[in-house]
């Protein structure tokens, strides 16, 4: 179904500006290929913003939203509101001059509230923020005050991705979730920061990356970062950018790239086997990418390809935390 604009009660086209997205906010050319649209156009009401729509193919609205500049990634000013394909709202939430400030709100697609996340800036006018409700999937509350259990789901909020506890508003503990039907993965935080993160198979046998000394030419080695993973915790701090829409809506979480390493070392064929959203999975091939070449796994003494699955973690407010990425899946 094509999208009429004029339907809309839009603006004069001299002043709107109008994009055309499919999924993943790919841009495209056309309204037949896209997914949604978006119409960009100067507030009347306040000049020195501008007004974001955004429509699903059936018509119904997708965002509701002012910024500061008409960019294709805006920094929002004022509330801001998403919708499910179905006309019932998924998120609302307040930006000031691009930055996500006071209670954020999530809905199932029923209409049900799922959780309440209050944003705020700490003591060192970094970008934080507390979990404070949250609901499962049956309405029952899980979370109240910042303390009890707390479920992340998929972005439609219909697959759980991962799930643990909470106190005073911070992720501790172990939380649990699954990469795939065969994997399992642990992350353990403190105080809301992610520490470590392992993965098990369906046996629950830890899958490690472990190195074998080369005379050995009888085992397998893995291959592995030049100059081990203390050099690859710095390789990352310094190279990773946290995207600017992921900061503005205080996205943080793992991101799991999967990649293959040549018999020469080189990367190549990478996807992501677990992302999250606003251009943290972008972020996170960009910089495994820059990290190649890698010192390729060996077999029997022979240079040999094999794969990779490296978690980047996303904390939002901090630098780039020293995650145990030796414990990656390397897979022979």
């Amino acid at each position: 179904m094509a999208i009429s604009v004029a339907a809309q009660n839009t603006p004069p086209k001299t002043d709107t500006l109008i994009y055309y997205f499919r999924a993943g906010n790919e841009m495209v050319n056309t309204m037949d290929s896209a997914e949604y649209i978006r119409l960009v156009y100067p507030d009347a009401e306040q000049p020195q913003l501008f007004v974001i729509r955004e429509m699903y193919k059936n018509g119904k609205p997708k965002l509701s939203a002012k910024a500061l500049d008409k960019e294709l990634k805006p920094r929002f000013d004022g509330n801001y509101i998403e919708f499910y394909d179905n006309g019932k709202r998924k998120c609302q939430m307040f930006f000031v001059k691009g930055q996500l400030k006071g209670k954020a709100y999530t809905y199932f697609q029923e209409g049900r509230l799922y959780a309440v996340v209050d944003n705020y800036f700490d003591d060192a006018n970094r970008p934080a923020q507390k979990l404070e409700e949250c609901y499962d999937a049956d309405g029952k509350q899980i979370c109240q005050k910042g303390d009890g259990l707390w479920i992340e789901y998929d972005g439609d909020l219909k697959t759980i991705d991962i799930s643990g506890n909470v106190n005073n508003g911070h992720k501790i503990g172990e939380w649990n979730g699954y990469l795939q039907d065969s994997l399992k993965y642990v992350e353990t935080y403190s105080g809301g920061i992610m520490k470590t993160w392992q993965i098990f198979d369906k046996q629950d046998n830890k899958v490690e990356y472990t190195e074998v000394p080369l005379a050995d030419s009888s085992t397998y080695r893995g291959a592995g970062y030049a100059g081990g993973s203390r050099a690859l915790y710095k390789f990352l701090a310094e190279q990773i950018r946290y995207p600017r829409a992921a900061i503005q809506t205080r996205t943080s979480g793992t991101v799991f790239v999967n990649f293959t390493i040549s018999a020469n070392g080189e990367l190549s064929n990478f996807r992501i086997v677990k992302g999250i959203k606003n251009g943290c999975n972008d972020e996170a091939v960009r910089v495994v990418k820059l990290s190649s070449p890698w010192i390729p796994a060996y077999r029997n003494g022979k240079a040999i390809a094999s794969t990779f699955t490296m978690p980047i973690a996303f904390n939002i407010g901090r630098t780039m935390q020293p995650v145990d990425f030796s414990k990656g899946k390397s897979d022979k």
